[in-house]
């Protein structure tokens, strides 16, 4: 796809993501759509793409959606840089090991998030992951696999 349209989905995605997605929250854990296009570009068209858009997308998202500016960008970032490297021999890996490193990277993802977004709660660590970041992971996971099956050609190769 072109750059431009790349734009103009993520913008959708990051309205969608701030206004719409909260609608649909499990006791406080929503599904981050703006997470699943990143790796996605980042999937189709490489890491350095996919890094501007996480750049550009986190600090937007972080500006309207957080009290921790950079905590979303951050995350997103380093999501996208793995999410590159990870599925840049992507045909040399079959749909579980596929399935196994998205899970890893969204993982990641939200324990960092959560990890600095709730920072002044004083939270133990594996309340913090069994409550947030795991549950996170399996909702967001949960969210591209639906979008697997209804995209053309699939989100996993």
């Amino acid at each position: 796809m072109k750059p431009g349209t790349y734009v103009i989905v993520l913008a959708g995605l990051l309205v969608l993501q701030i206004l719409v997605i909260p609608l649909f929250s499990i006791l406080d854990i929503v599904p981050d759509v703006v997470l699943i296009a990143i790796m996605y570009l980042a999937m189709t068209e490489g890491a350095v793409p996919a890094l501007l858009a996480a750049v550009f997308a986190g600090l937007i998202r972080d500006a309207f959606s957080t009290h921790f500016l950079g905590a979303n960008m951050l995350a997103l970032v380093i999501s996208a840089f793995l999410t590159g490297v990870a599925f840049k021999q992507q045909e040399k890996l079959n749909f579980q090991a596929q399935t196994v490193y998205m899970f890893a990277i969204l993982f990641l993802h939200h324990l960092l998030y959560y990890g600095i977004y709730l920072l002044d709660q004083q939270l133990g660590f594996f309340q913090l992951l069994f409550r947030f970041a795991l549950p996170g992971a399996l909702y967001t996971l949960a969210v591209a696999a639906i979008a697997h099956f209804l995209l053309p050609k699939g989100f996993w190769r």
